[in-house]
């Protein structure tokens, strides 16, 4: 491992194959993990519960997007906001590096894969966002925008359910998560779902996910993250001494080159603003003003028109839509999202009730709201007893 300056200052050996982390700097042509380049950089869209809150949705399964390795970098390395950009957001992560070929191999099996835990960063502009519908190819998959490291964790030490991922701007935390508490997929999960269709190579490496509290840095800022877990006692069955990857530093500053066409060029409106920032939203629906004092119609209302779609407040709505209102404001539902809203709605309801009856039993509300991986099986016998006339209803994870 070399630091900043250069100089090694450690090594991580013990597979077939050992690891050594280089900054850019010292060797702009390597994975940052090892001499080669990795085939590839796969990463989760939403995993963590917390974030999916935040976003506003709950996926039914991982999707994922691809990085190029030319965005990986070391710890210290600078991440360079491009010119004409004004919405540089981090997202401290969970990578994992791969040990051994996965090829359509079952989640039971696939935790034994992964050679390394380390600490990243998934770096992007939301400028660009809109110029590769979802791909994020301009937006995440600038040069250097991916650090991770410093150190590496042995996977075969760790109990992947009990992985702590913190993130820091400027010394103060913003990010912190543990795995089994927040993880809508387990780690586990995430590498037999890739496997089904997309061979994993050794050293590839997974970007898991980020919790929520990411949001928009500027140059001046300091980004650190560092991922943590207790040991696991190899041969004696039981917790040992608690392991860190160190902090990974990311400082940020201003792109040192030009951007001009031809090519899209950064672009941003409140939309990608309130994204960027991390503000919590609805799944779907757009909001209205809610203004202190309605206007109060004194005679019968005659429409011009009918079964017409109209523009109000910069929002669109057609017939179909529906409008809901309280003394907030006014959300308006498309009419293809109204199932799913109501399905979501109802599972939360679901999901704080089964909350409360636990912290009534004197369980801690943390994990269990919003509802973590680690309560998930008792939840699910939970609502199965409670469909179940006569059973008890009570669990314990």
């Amino acid at each position: 491992m070399r630091n900043h300056d250069g100089r090694r200052i450690g090594a991580c050996h013990g597979a077939a194959w050992s690891y050594t982390i280089l900054t850019m700097a010292a060797h702009k042509a390597a994975h940052p993990l090892a001499g080669t380049v990795p085939s590839k950089i796969i990463a989760v869209h939403l995993s963590y519960r917390s974030r999916a809150m935040e976003r506003g949705r709950l996926p039914l399964w991982p999707s994922y997007f691809l990085k190029p390795p030319s965005t990986l970098a070391g710890d210290r390395d600078v991440v360079r906001r491009p010119p004409w950009c004004e919405l540089l957001a981090f997202e401290g992560e969970v990578a994992l590096v791969i040990g051994t070929r996965a090829s359509r191999v079952t989640a039971a099996d696939a935790w034994g894969h992964v050679r390394w835990v380390t600490a990243a960063n998934d770096f992007g502009v939301y400028d660009l966002r809109y110029a590769d519908n979802g791909s994020n190819v301009r937006s995440k998959g600038i040069d250097g925008f991916t650090p991770i490291g410093p150190g590496l964790l042995d996977a075969r030490t760790v109990d992947p359910e009990a992985i702590q991922l913190r993130t820091w701007v400027n010394g103060e935390l913003a990010q912190d998560a543990i795995s089994g508490d927040d993880l809508l997929f387990s780690f586990a999960d995430i590498v037999a779902d890739i496997s089904r269709l997309t061979t994993l190579e050794p050293g590839d490496v997974i970007l898991t996910g980020t919790p929520t509290g990411a949001t928009v840095v500027r140059p001046g800022d300091l980004v650190e993250v560092e991922v943590s877990a207790p040991a696991w006692n190899l041969g004696r069955g039981g917790p040992g001494e608690p392991q860190t990857t160190g902090r990974l530093h990311s400082p940020i500053d201003e792109a040192d080159y030009d951007l001009s066409p031809p090519g899209a060029m950064p672009s941003t409106d409140d939309v990608q603003r309130e994204a960027a920032y991390g503000a919590r939203g609805a799944p779907g629906p757009s909001d209205y003003y809610g203004a202190t004092h309605p206007a109060v119609l004194g005679r019968r209302h005659v429409p011009w028109e009918v079964n017409a779609t109209i523009a109000c407040a910069g929002v669109t709505v057609t017939p179909g839509d529906i409008i809901v209102g309280d003394g907030d404001g006014v959300l308006v539902v498309p009419a293809h999202l109204a199932m799913e809203v109501a399905r979501d709605a109802a599972e939360q309801e679901r999901q704080e009730e089964f909350a409360a009856e636990m912290v009534a039993k004197g369980e801690s509300v943390d994990g269990l709201y919003p509802l973590g991986k680690r309560w998930q099986l008792a939840y699910e016998s939970w609502q199965a007893a409670r469909d179940r006339p006569g059973e008890e209803t009570g669990a314990m994870p």
